[in-house]
C-alpha cells in the first residue's frame, strides 16, 4: 500500500506507474502488477531475467552509473527514469 495523505491508502495494484525495488547489487526483488498493462511483461518474468531485459540498450550504461554511485553515496531510495521496450517491441 502506498500512502497518499494522513487518512487515505491507495493499494499498490491501482497505482498506474511502474514500481520497482531492487537490492544494493542492483537484483530486483519487487515488480508492481501494472507493467503487465504497461508494457505485457508478468513481474514474475522480469524477476527472473532482471530488469535490464527491457531498458533501452542506450539508458542502461547510464542508469547503471547513476544507481551505483547513489547507493555507493548513501542514499536509501532512488528513482531513476529510463526508456523500455514493451513485449510487443
Amino acid at each position: 500500500m502506498v500512502k497518499g495523505n494522513t487518512t487515505d491508502w491507495i493499494p499498490i495494484e491501482y497505482i498506474t506507474d511502474i514500481i520497482t525495488r531492487s537490492g544494493p547489487n542492483g537484483d530486483v526483488n519487487y515488480i508492481s502488477p501494472s507493467i503487465k498493462d504497461l508494457l505485457g511483461y508478468d513481474s514474475y518474468d522480469l524477476l527472473q531475467h532482471g530488469f535490464s531485459y527491457v531498458v533501452h540498450p542506450d539508458d542502461l550504461k547510464t542508469i547503471t552509473k547513476e544507481g551505483t554511485e547513489r547507493i555507493l553515496l548513501g542514499e536509501k531510495q532512488i528513482s531513476l527514469q529510463f526508456r523500455v521496450q514493451n513485449k510487443d517491441g
